[in-house]
């Protein structure tokens, strides 16, 4: 066997193993968000792009079949809900991270190729928030509201009950789509982060991009529709959901140009600020009650601004 063979043998052993990593890691709890880490980073090194596509599906495939495999018994009336539950992120995460490996070569920002990957994730997930609407649903609702219920703990003081199944239920009505692209986009960050460690270039690109002028105007008219909409007696439930997905999705994006324009404002001051150490600080501040919302307000204002203000 020459080194070329070798070589080719030994790079296709790396990549049965990752591709194993991630069926395996998606079993896990926190799994189910990080699974196409490893596949992300394996295919980095693969010039030819249909390979690295093809690797991609059969890592989905994988994990989508097991996952299918797992729950099978929950497709049926009682339990539908539960079981599109246990896809509709895992599909989102898996199609996303296919695309973004398909777009490398199209764009340098990472911005612009996390808002093509939204688009499917946007559509599957508003479908799975659509559903929840459908009177063939009310029943597997009632099921996860009450499965939920058993997970979490309900009574939050001695006194006082929170109906946190019900508060869930709300959530993914109103909020699947920009749960699915927060899920999608922290597997892929995480990888750009390791595989761009040290590298200005792609620091620089990141601290620098910026979502087009245009999509403000829609933001804010998908905003005004959607508190508006609400107190129009003729108008159902179904596009109230609507208006506010596509809201909350496309708010994240500006978040995101927000987090760029505070990369680029910090390593002004140092280049220690790298976005791999940004991106943690903000993630670990928003689990800080109180501190998220001031974070989270702060980096869609800073977003939606930057458009009249130069703020780098």
């Amino acid at each position: 066997m020459d080194n070329r063979t070798q070589s080719a043998v030994i790079r296709g052993i790396f990549v049965l193993l990752m591709i194993i990593s991630s069926v395996v890691l998606s079993r896990l709890s926190m799994g189910l968000i990080l699974f196409p880490i490893p596949v992300l980073l394996s295919v980095n090194g693969i010039r030819d792009k249909g390979k690295a596509i093809i690797i991609h599906i059969i890592a989905s495939v994988g994990v989508l079949g097991l996952n299918l495999l797992s729950s099978r018994g929950l497709f049926t009336t009682e339990y539908l809900t539960i079981g599109l539950f246990s896809l509709v992120f895992p599909l989102t995460i898996s199609i996303a991270c296919t695309l973004w490996t398909a777009l490398r070569d199209f764009s340098d920002s990472v911005l612009r190729k996390l808002v093509i990957c939204s688009i499917p994730t946007t559509v599957i997930a508003l479908a799975f928030s659509i559903w929840l609407c459908l009177p063939e649903a009310q029943a597997s609702i009632e099921t996860l509201r009450a499965a939920y219920t058993l997970v979490v703990p309900q009574s939050l003081s001695g006194e006082a009950t929170i109906d946190l199944g019900s508060i869930f239920i709300a959530v993914l009505k109103f909020g699947s789509v920009p749960v699915a692209i927060i899920f999608q986009g922290i597997p892929i960050l995480i990888s750009e982060c390791i595989l761009h460690r040290g590298d200005e270039k792609w620091n620089f690109e990141f601290a620098n991009m910026k979502m087009p002028y245009k999509f403000v105007w829609v933001f804010l008219a998908l905003l005004g529709l959607s508190i508006i909409v609400p107190y129009l007696d003729f108008v159902g439930q179904i596009p109230i959901i609507v208006l506010w997905n596509l809201t909350f999705g496309l708010g994240l994006h500006f978040m995101f140009d927000g987090v760029s324009v505070l990369v680029s404002i910090l390593r002004k001051r140092s280049l220690r600020f790298t976005p791999g150490r940004i991106l943690l600080w903000l993630t670990f501040s928003m689990i800080i009650p109180g501190l998220n919302m001031f974070v989270i307000t702060g980096l869609l204002a800073t977003g939606i601004f930057e458009n009249w203000v130069k703020l780098r």
